[in-house]
């Protein structure tokens, strides 16, 4: 019987039904066609004792994939799940301390220690943001369009293209994005302006380069 669950801290709590149901209820909001009570229940069906709380969220994952065979919205749902998933994995990772993906300032603490990290790290040249406008970078960034990605194109980001460190992900998928666009606007007149150019297509999924 499922009585309680352990944190990413390590610490035991109660299992409190309502908050699965309101995180399951969030991941399906505004999708069609699809029944959050189903989700919960095959979910619960599959939870054990002091279950961690990332092996719920992959158990949602879990849970709901067999019904995109009866409806192919329930994807996005897997994706979501997904997202929260990469989210923590990064913020975590980074010590972030705000954690509103939404809000501006997430992105601007998130912007330099994700940069610091990754020349640091070889993974990137530091020439990519020595002459670009980085608060119109910043602002140019829509967190939004991560709901445009199904699940399957997001897994296969994370195993295959995602920045990494000690096989920790660092990197978010509009970051991904980012990266590419000033790696190809590099050599540009005005990098900030095609960059910001180069990333609404790449984000709104127009065009994606190889």
């Amino acid at each position: 019987m499922l009585t309680s669950i352990t944190k990413r801290s390590g610490k035991t709590v109660p299992f409190v039904e309502l908050k699965l149901r309101k995180a399951i209820e969030y991941y399906c909001n505004g999708i069609e066609l699809i029944d959050s009570n189903l989700i919960y229940k095959e979910t619960v069906r599959n939870l054990y004792d002091n279950v961690s709380t990332r092996e719920i969220q992959d158990t949602i994952i879990i849970a709901t994939r067999p019904f995109i065979e009866q409806e192919p919205n329930y994807n996005f749902v897997c994706a979501r799940v997904l997202l929260r998933n990469i989210f923590k994995e990064v913020c975590t990772f980074l010590n972030l301390k705000n954690s509103d993906i939404n809000s501006k300032d997430f992105y601007l603490e998130y912007f330099y220690k994700y940069f610091q990290v990754a020349i640091e790290d070889n993974r990137i040249n530091e020439n990519i943001i020595n002459n670009i406008e980085i608060e119109k970078i910043i602002e140019a960034i829509k967190p939004e369009r991560d709901y445009l990605f199904s699940y399957l194109s997001l897994q296969t980001l994370y195993d295959r293209y995602f920045l990494h460190k000690d096989e920790q992900r660092y990197e978010l998928p509009q970051m991904l994005f980012m990266r590419v666009a000033l790696g190809l606007s590099l050599s540009e007149e005005n990098p900030t302006e095609k960059a910001i150019e180069f990333y609404n297509i790449l984000s709104q999924m127009d065009y994606m380069s190889s």
